[in-house]
């Protein structure tokens, strides 16, 4: 199979450095640690946003109605958690992150998570399906955070790094 690969022009193959290719308008352009980490970034900005904008509905859509409160306390301590994530999104999106921070980040930033998700819809059953946006959100961190460690091992390697 290399030898294939091998054998096709350079522009088939694309740049040898390069594993993730987008093709757009022709063009092709190689997918960075950094598009990776501003994904990760908009993760936390849109969920946390959700939650600092309206965090009554984000409460009526995620929590059983037993466990509702729709308070001004409610909206204040999901409006507080929204603004962390926010915090962290911006951080995230600002900093530069090495293969560590992302295989790190990836990996603690989701796996707890999905064991609080399993517990909370599933077993305590607290939590409405709704909530399964938030799986799919530590879905894409733990995606992310994989993700982006080979590729910015890859521009290290390479020398494009920062």
């Amino acid at each position: 199979m290399a030898n294939i690969a091998a054998a096709r022009p350079h522009s088939e193959t694309g740049p040898p450095d390069r594993s993730i290719l987008q093709v757009v308008h022709g063009k092709a352009l190689a997918m960075k640690a950094q598009h990776i980490q501003f994904l990760l970034a908009a993760i936390f900005i849109g969920l946390g946003g959700w939650c600092l904008i309206s965090p009554h509905s984000v409460e009526r859509l995620t929590l059983r109605p037993e466990y509702q409160h729709l308070s001004e306390t409610s909206a204040l301590l999901l409006g507080c958690f929204g603004a962390q994530a926010v915090l962290g999104g911006l951080v995230i999106a600002l900093s530069t992150f090495s293969p560590r921070t992302f295989l790190i980040f990836g990996l603690v930033g989701s796996l707890p998570f999905f064991v609080f998700n399993w517990y909370f819809v599933f077993s305590a059953r607290m939590f409405t399906d709704w909530m399964l946006i938030d799986f799919a959100g530590n879905v894409g961190i733990l995606t992310c955070g994989l993700v982006g460690y080979v590729l910015r091992k890859r521009e290290l390697r390479a020398g494009q790094g920062v």
